[in-house]
Protein backbone atom coordinates (compact mmCIF):
# COMPACT_ATOMS: atom_id res chain seq x y z
CA UNK A 1 0.00 0.00 0.00
CA UNK A 2 0.94 3.75 -0.94
CA UNK A 3 2.12 5.76 1.64
CA UNK A 4 -0.38 8.96 2.07
CA UNK A 5 3.48 11.16 0.88
CA UNK A 6 3.30 9.18 -2.39
CA UNK A 7 -0.47 9.62 -3.03
CA UNK A 8 -0.43 13.33 -2.14
CA UNK A 9 2.90 14.14 -4.67
CA UNK A 10 1.11 12.03 -7.47
CA UNK A 11 -2.42 13.61 -6.83
CA UNK A 12 -0.77 17.05 -7.39
CA UNK A 13 2.04 15.92 -10.12
CA UNK A 14 -0.97 15.01 -12.09
CA UNK A 15 -2.58 18.19 -11.32
CA UNK A 16 0.26 20.17 -12.64
CA UNK A 17 1.38 17.78 -15.61
CA UNK A 18 -2.47 17.55 -16.35
CA UNK A 19 -1.74 21.46 -16.73
CA UNK A 20 1.53 22.53 -17.86
CA UNK A 21 2.90 19.50 -19.48
CA UNK A 22 5.95 17.72 -18.79
CA UNK A 23 8.21 19.90 -19.54
CA UNK A 24 6.84 23.06 -17.42
CA UNK A 25 6.26 21.28 -14.51
CA UNK A 26 8.84 21.66 -12.15
CA UNK A 27 9.68 19.32 -9.28
CA UNK A 28 10.10 22.55 -6.97
CA UNK A 29 6.31 23.62 -7.23
CA UNK A 30 5.09 19.86 -6.85
CA UNK A 31 7.24 19.47 -3.92
CA UNK A 32 5.74 22.59 -2.30
CA UNK A 33 2.04 22.04 -3.26
CA UNK A 34 2.00 18.29 -1.89
CA UNK A 35 3.73 20.01 1.16
CA UNK A 36 7.05 17.89 1.22
CA UNK A 37 10.97 18.35 0.34
CA UNK A 38 11.98 17.90 -3.11
CA UNK A 39 14.21 15.33 -1.69
CA UNK A 40 11.30 13.18 -0.54
CA UNK A 41 10.22 13.29 -4.27
CA UNK A 42 13.43 12.16 -5.45
CA UNK A 43 13.89 9.37 -2.99
CA UNK A 44 10.30 7.96 -3.70
CA UNK A 45 10.75 8.47 -7.24
CA UNK A 46 14.39 9.42 -8.53
CA UNK A 47 13.69 12.16 -11.11
CA UNK A 48 10.54 14.25 -12.69
CA UNK A 49 10.11 11.39 -15.75
CA UNK A 50 9.52 8.94 -13.21
CA UNK A 51 6.74 10.74 -11.24
CA UNK A 52 5.21 11.50 -14.79
CA UNK A 53 5.98 7.76 -15.71
CA UNK A 54 3.51 6.60 -12.28
CA UNK A 55 1.13 9.20 -13.31
CA UNK A 56 0.73 7.71 -16.59
CA UNK A 57 0.60 4.10 -15.64
CA UNK A 58 -2.40 5.30 -13.27
CA UNK A 59 -4.40 7.31 -15.85
CA UNK A 60 -3.97 4.27 -17.87
CA UNK A 61 -4.95 1.96 -15.92
CA UNK A 62 -8.46 4.02 -14.93
CA UNK A 63 -8.68 4.83 -18.50
CA UNK A 64 -8.67 0.93 -19.76
CA UNK A 65 -10.50 -0.29 -16.38
CA UNK A 66 -13.27 2.45 -17.05
CA UNK A 67 -14.35 1.59 -20.51
CA UNK A 68 -14.08 -2.30 -19.96
CA UNK A 69 -16.50 -1.55 -17.07
CA UNK A 70 -18.91 0.91 -19.85
CA UNK A 71 -18.27 -1.98 -22.62
CA UNK A 72 -19.83 -4.68 -19.93
CA UNK A 73 -22.77 -3.15 -19.81
CA UNK A 74 -23.52 -3.91 -23.12
CA UNK A 75 -24.11 -7.49 -24.94
CA UNK A 76 -24.22 -6.54 -28.75
CA UNK A 77 -20.83 -6.41 -30.12
CA UNK A 78 -22.08 -3.15 -32.30
CA UNK A 79 -22.82 -1.46 -28.44
CA UNK A 80 -19.80 -2.21 -27.35
CA UNK A 81 -18.04 -0.65 -30.18
CA UNK A 82 -20.08 2.68 -29.98
CA UNK A 83 -19.34 2.88 -25.76
CA UNK A 84 -15.67 1.86 -26.51
CA UNK A 85 -15.53 5.27 -28.87
CA UNK A 86 -17.71 7.68 -26.76
CA UNK A 87 -16.29 6.39 -23.19
CA UNK A 88 -12.57 6.80 -24.75
CA UNK A 89 -13.11 10.50 -25.16
CA UNK A 90 -15.55 11.28 -22.39
CA UNK A 91 -12.32 10.19 -20.54
CA UNK A 92 -9.89 11.45 -22.14
CA UNK A 93 -11.55 14.75 -21.69
CA UNK A 94 -11.07 14.80 -18.17
CA UNK A 95 -7.63 13.50 -18.48
CA UNK A 96 -5.09 16.03 -20.07
CA UNK A 97 -1.74 13.57 -19.45
CA UNK A 98 -2.81 10.64 -21.55
CA UNK A 99 -3.38 13.38 -24.61
CA UNK A 100 -0.17 15.00 -23.43
CA UNK A 101 1.40 12.03 -24.72
CA UNK A 102 -0.43 11.23 -28.34
CA UNK A 103 0.79 15.28 -28.96
CA UNK A 104 4.35 15.17 -28.13
CA UNK A 105 5.11 12.19 -30.19
CA UNK A 106 8.46 10.55 -30.18
CA UNK A 107 9.92 13.74 -28.05
CA UNK A 108 9.14 12.10 -25.10
CA UNK A 109 11.49 10.13 -22.93
CA UNK A 110 12.17 6.21 -24.03
CA UNK A 111 10.42 4.83 -20.99
CA UNK A 112 7.28 7.14 -21.55
CA UNK A 113 7.30 5.84 -25.41
CA UNK A 114 6.94 2.32 -24.16
CA UNK A 115 4.54 2.96 -21.60
CA UNK A 116 2.68 4.59 -24.77
CA UNK A 117 2.66 2.22 -27.06
CA UNK A 118 1.95 -0.52 -24.14
CA UNK A 119 -1.52 1.53 -23.54
CA UNK A 120 -1.70 1.35 -27.72
CA UNK A 121 -1.57 -2.29 -27.54
CA UNK A 122 -4.29 -2.73 -24.65
CA UNK A 123 -6.63 -0.76 -26.54
CA UNK A 124 -6.15 -2.47 -29.99
CA UNK A 125 -6.74 -5.62 -28.24
CA UNK A 126 -9.60 -4.46 -26.51
CA UNK A 127 -11.26 -3.77 -29.53
CA UNK A 128 -10.30 -6.20 -31.59
CA UNK A 129 -11.94 -8.57 -29.15
CA UNK A 130 -15.21 -6.95 -29.52
CA UNK A 131 -14.37 -7.13 -33.61
CA UNK A 132 -14.05 -11.13 -32.86
CA UNK A 133 -17.05 -11.69 -30.73
CA UNK A 134 -18.90 -9.95 -33.68
CA UNK A 135 -17.58 -11.44 -36.30
CA UNK A 136 -18.51 -15.13 -34.17
CA UNK A 137 -22.43 -13.71 -33.88
CA UNK A 138 -22.23 -13.07 -37.80
CA UNK A 139 -22.51 -8.88 -37.36
CA UNK A 140 -19.54 -7.98 -38.87
CA UNK A 141 -17.63 -9.33 -41.67
CA UNK A 142 -14.56 -8.40 -41.46
CA UNK A 143 -11.17 -10.16 -42.54
CA UNK A 144 -8.83 -9.59 -40.36
CA UNK A 145 -10.04 -7.74 -36.72
CA UNK A 146 -6.21 -6.71 -35.96
CA UNK A 147 -6.09 -4.68 -39.02
CA UNK A 148 -9.34 -3.16 -38.24
CA UNK A 149 -8.78 -2.59 -34.77
CA UNK A 150 -5.70 -1.14 -35.59
CA UNK A 151 -6.97 1.31 -37.98
CA UNK A 152 -10.18 2.70 -35.66
CA UNK A 153 -7.50 3.45 -33.03
CA UNK A 154 -5.42 5.40 -35.30
CA UNK A 155 -8.62 7.11 -36.30
CA UNK A 156 -9.39 7.90 -32.73
CA UNK A 157 -5.77 8.96 -31.89
CA UNK A 158 -5.93 11.10 -35.21
CA UNK A 159 -8.80 12.52 -33.54
CA UNK A 160 -7.39 13.80 -29.94
CA UNK A 161 -3.89 14.73 -32.12
CA UNK A 162 -5.98 17.39 -34.80
CA UNK A 163 -8.47 18.44 -32.48
CA UNK A 164 -8.36 19.90 -28.99
CA UNK A 165 -11.25 17.76 -27.01
CA UNK A 166 -11.61 20.07 -23.82
CA UNK A 167 -12.78 22.59 -25.76
CA UNK A 168 -15.66 20.65 -27.58
CA UNK A 169 -19.09 20.80 -26.67
CA UNK A 170 -21.70 18.32 -28.85
CA UNK A 171 -19.72 18.82 -32.13
CA UNK A 172 -17.64 15.67 -30.43
CA UNK A 173 -20.91 13.79 -30.32
CA UNK A 174 -21.03 14.99 -33.83
CA UNK A 175 -17.78 13.48 -34.54
CA UNK A 176 -18.08 10.64 -33.09
CA UNK A 177 -21.83 9.73 -34.08
CA UNK A 178 -20.32 10.50 -37.83
CA UNK A 179 -17.59 8.34 -37.58
CA UNK A 180 -19.10 4.98 -35.49
CA UNK A 181 -21.49 5.50 -38.58
CA UNK A 182 -18.83 4.88 -41.28
CA UNK A 183 -17.25 2.43 -39.29
CA UNK A 184 -20.38 0.83 -39.32
CA UNK A 185 -21.01 0.93 -42.93
CA UNK A 186 -17.70 -0.96 -43.52
CA UNK A 187 -17.24 -3.64 -41.37
CA UNK A 188 -21.22 -4.77 -40.62
CA UNK A 189 -22.85 -7.58 -42.81
CA UNK A 190 -24.94 -6.66 -45.78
Amino acid sequence: MRSQKIEMILSVARTMFGKYGLKKTSLDEIARLARVAKGTIYNYFGSKDRVYLEVLKTEIEEFISKIREHIGLFSSPEEKIKVHITSRFKFLKRENNLLYIEKEGDLLPSHILQLKKELWEREIELVKSILEEGIEKGIFCIKDPKIVARTIIHALKGFEIAHPIKEWGHELDTYLSTFIETIFSGIMCK
